[in-house]
């Protein structure tokens, strides 16, 4: 090169490389490397500079990764069976067992293998609204929803419903202001049963806004007085939804999403709460009771479907679940910005292996009670007690059939559900049923009349006239239940036997025959 030099100049001698900067002529040097007293070679791309530390690197910087040699493994793996490809050959087939290995996604509660026979218990979605006549029941800050196909609550900036007719949405709006609430809630408590796997599905959004944290709860009663039991979602056992778990994504909970309550349940089971995204069921957090406690999961698992607002001193929470004030599972989003506004889509709970008829049958009144009437009027009438054995009663009362005897003159009959009775004298059907029942009432005002017919005299001679309200003709869609949201004022929906003469007086003697669910 042009910069180099010649060692003793006009005799000539040995060249050194160098590089002129300004003028100014910087020796070349090649570089070695290694411990004192050790040479290791000169630096090459075959004999880098070794480097030790962190190193910052900006621009890019290309990387290609040559082939990996396949390594033989040996020794004990992490996991107990291997998964197999190809096809299994004629001794493994005919060994002693093969081990078939299940995704925990498509086991129940139980571990067995879910199948498509769940029976549905209970279910809603808002097509037509929120209906709060006989599914929901609404709270905002104490303001009761009125019974109404498309209903909701309103009370300043607090509110339930109604439902938006475009998206199906039901909003739950609660305030900034401390201690101000808002609760949607089904109006059945949803009977639990035993050995079967107890399915609870919700859709909605469930967080206000950005900024959220969220948490799965257990609350029970066991202890005499409410007691949460909180998975923060960081400490969720299974997957904490963050995108580094089962799940790819990181879950969204402004966004419309589906929860899983699965519930093994007999008060000392599992209990899984997931999430199915993009048609997967990803289980987020367990709780684990048997062999873990002393003490029964809760106190009840006859809960509703409910989805709450409630600002406190500092945060507004959100919980969304199977649950009320004493016990339940539920999911809860909770912000420091106070008020706001989640949605609800639709829900069901299902038991997985089928269902079988449960409980007691029942009868009201006892003996023979002929009523005359004179005009439209109701001669019997039954309703939910509004405690049973000393427990606020959350028992069914369902299949219920009635039989009229009609002597002197022909009468309309109508079977009518929620009517509001005049003059009416509540009894006990006895000390083992959870219903009472009136034969005083003179009128009746509102409510649905769900079924019509004629009760012939038959001349005189009398004629029995039979229908279920389950059959064809008739259907409650929703067992008869106490309506109420925990302390708020009690509804005890009644369905009553309503009767108009022709003409003058018919004597009536009337019956009611149901079947009550209470264990």
């Amino acid at each position: 090169m042009s910069d180099n030099v010649t060692l003793n100049p006009g005799i000539g001698g040995a060249v050194i490389a160098a590089d002129e900067i300004a003028g100014t002529k910087y020796q070349r040097v090649k570089l070695i490397h290694g411990d004192d007293g050790v040479n290791d070679g000169d630096i090459s791309s075959t004999n880098p500079l070794p480097v030790v530390g962190d190193v910052a690197i900006t621009g890019t910087v290309p990387v290609s990764i040559a082939a990996m040699p396949s390594t033989p493994v040996t020794g004990t793996f992490w996991q107990a069976t291997q998964p197999v490809s190809g096809p299994l050959t004629n001794a493994q087939l005919r060994a002693d067992s093969v081990i078939v290995k299940y995704d925990d996604a498509i086991l129940d509660s139980f571990s067995r293998v879910k199948v498509s026979n769940a029976t549905t218990l209970f279910d809603a979605q808002q097509e037509y609204g929120l209906d709060t006549r006989t599914t929901w029941d609404a709270s905002a800050n104490g303001t009761i929803a009125t019974p109404s196909a498309n209903g909701s609550a309103i009370n300043g900036s607090n509110a339930v419903g109604p439902t938006n007719l475009n998206s199906g949405m039901t909003p739950i709006t609660v305030s900034s202001t401390n201690t101000h609430y808002a609760i949607l809630q089904s109006g059945q408590y949803v009977r639990y049963i035993p050995g079967k796997a107890h399915n609870i599905y919700v859709t909605g959004v469930f967080a206000a806004g950005a900024n959220y944290s969220a948490s799965i709860n257990l609350r029970t009663s066991t202890s005499g007085s409410p007691v949460l039991v909180t998975a923060l979602q960081n400490d969720w056992n299974v997957d904490k939804m963050d995108g580094f778990g089962k799940c790819p994504v990181a879950i969204d909970f402004t966004k419309i999403q589906i929860m899983v309550i699965d519930a093994q349940m007999l008060y000392a089971g599992r209990v899984r709460v997931g999430f199915d995204i993009a048609g997967k069921l990803y289980w987020a957090h367990y709780f684990e009771v048997a062999n873990n406690q002393s003490m029964a999961t809760m106190k009840t698992f006859n809960l509703p479907v409910r989805l709450e607002g409630r600002t406190g001193a500092t945060t507004t929470d959100f919980d969304i679940g199977y649950f009320d004030s004493g016990n339940g599972i539920f999911l809860r989003t909770s912000r420091t910005t106070l008020g706001g506004t989640i949605q609800f889509e639709c829900c069901s709970v299902q038991s997985e292996g089928g269902s079988e008829p449960r409980g007691y049958p029942h009868s009201s009144p006892a003996g023979i009670s002929s009523i005359a009437v004179t005009g439209r009027r109701p001669v019997l009438s039954i309703r939910p007690k509004a405690t049973f054995n000393g427990i606020t009663n959350r028992a069914h009362i369902e299949e219920v059939n009635f039989a009229l005897r009609t002597l002197t003159q022909d009468a309309l009959f109508e079977i009518v559900v929620g009517g509001a009775l005049t003059n009416a004298s509540w009894l006990s059907v006895s000390a083992n049923s959870a219903t009472e029942y009136d034969v005083s009432a003179t009128a009746i005002s509102g409510g649905e009349s769900i079924l019509k017919g004629f009760a012939m005299s038959g001349g005189g001679t009398g004629q029995n006239q039979v229908a279920s309200l389950t059959s064809d003709k008739a259907d409650l869609r929703n067992p008869l239940v106490l309506r109420q949201i925990d302390a708020a004022i009690i509804n005890q929906t009644n369905i009553s036997i309503v009767c108009t003469p022709f003409s003058a007086t018919s004597n009536i003697t009337p019956i009611f025959n149901w079947h009550e669910q209470t264990n």
